[in-house]
């Protein structure tokens, strides 16, 4: 949670700040659109050269505050006096992809409580858009709740087993995906990893992998699939002990090996998205 105005950026192709305001947001209230370019914040103009963290910096502040932003809506500009507010990000983001009306991108961030609803809100909403295929982003995904990773994975796979917990005290555990009917479960996919993504998004990807429901691009995974118990100790050091360890539908162990893609890409230099270019590629290849 943060102090903010509610409002997801992004670049287009002039490298302008993209602004996509979040459900219930202060930015929302007030009127501002999916896709207005932002201009200015207080007396500070928004070029394509402004980094994003010096956007960020502006328009975040103190709760109860106010900040005025401008942006840019076709030929028009409009000015906004917003009311910062408490602010929970979303773990789950999307847009449709430019110059590709047909192919949603898609970036669960973490696995929270939230993530298969909120999800599910966005799916829909690049449907509605016109998506009908889908690049599922798992890069940088450090896990969150295994529980939540099965309830999305149900919204992906069409039922089967999603991974199996094994433990020296207790019996082993079989996670299956429940039943929805989401528009990714028949789509065309294809999943985005890296280094970084980890535990309970490889959960995931690897259930995705061991279906054959869509092809892993980009680079090895992180390689945890744990569960810790963390003692601290009174001299302020710590004792972990594994009591868990997860395996895909296959009977992979991710604990130490992660899982290799079936496209391996690394990440281009100079800002370059050399793995989501890859996997939209991909997909215009299978059409």
């Amino acid at each position: 949670e943060y102090g903010g105005i509610g409002v997801g950026l992004s670049r287009n192709d002039q490298k302008e700040g993209v602004l996509d305001p979040f459900p219930d947001s202060p930015a929302l209230a007030a009127g501002v659109q999916r896709g207005d370019i932002l201009i200015r914040v207080d007396d500070k103009a928004i070029t394509p050269d402004t980094p994003t963290d010096e956007i960020t910096s502006a328009v975040r502040g103190q709760v109860g505050t106010t900040v005025v932003i401008e942006v840019r809506r076709g030929d028009q500009t409009l000015s906004f006096t917003l009311t910062r507010a408490v602010i929970a990000l979303p773990s789950v983001r999307g847009q449709i992809v430019d110059g590709q009306p047909q192919i949603g991108w898609i970036h669960i961030e973490r696995f929270s409580d939230k993530t298969a609803s909120e999800l599910t809100t966005v799916t829909q909403d690049l449907v509605d858009q016109g998506a009908t295929e889908f690049v599922l982003d798992l890069r940088d995904n450090g896990g969150g709740l295994v529980d939540s990773a099965v309830e999305t994975a149900g919204q992906v796979l069409n039922g089967g087993v999603v991974l199996y917990e094994e433990s020296k005290t207790e019996a082993e555990r079989t996670y299956t995906a429940p039943v929805s009917t989401s528009p990714l479960k028949t789509a065309s996919l294809v999943v985005l990893v890296n280094h970084n993504t980890a535990s309970a998004a490889e959960i995931l990807a690897g259930a995705i992998a061991a279906q054959d429901r869509a092809p892993l691009i980009g680079q090895k995974t992180y390689g945890k699939g744990s569960v810790q118990y963390v003692f601290t100790l009174s001299d302020g050091s710590s004792i972990h002990v594994t009591a868990k360890t997860w395996q895909t539908p296959d009977r992979r162990n991710l604990n130490g090996n992660g899982l290799d893609p079936d496209v391996a890409v690394e990440q281009g230099a100079d800002g370059q998205d050399t793995q989501l270019q890859a996997a939209i590629q991909y997909l215009i290849d299978r059409r």
